[in-house]
């Protein structure tokens, strides 16, 4: 999952095909289940 904050500047669907291919996306940091659940 890309941060979309940091990729919202690319708007060609080719270079992002071409970034997420090379894994030069900048990505999200999604938190443990456990630590969701605390935050729900």
């Amino acid at each position: 999952m890309a941060h979309p904050l940091r990729t919202r500047a690319i708007a060609d669907a080719k270079i992002l095909a071409d970034l997420t291919r090379g894994n030069l996306l900048p990505t999200s940091w999604i938190p443990p289940k456990e630590i969701r659940e605390l935050r729900d």
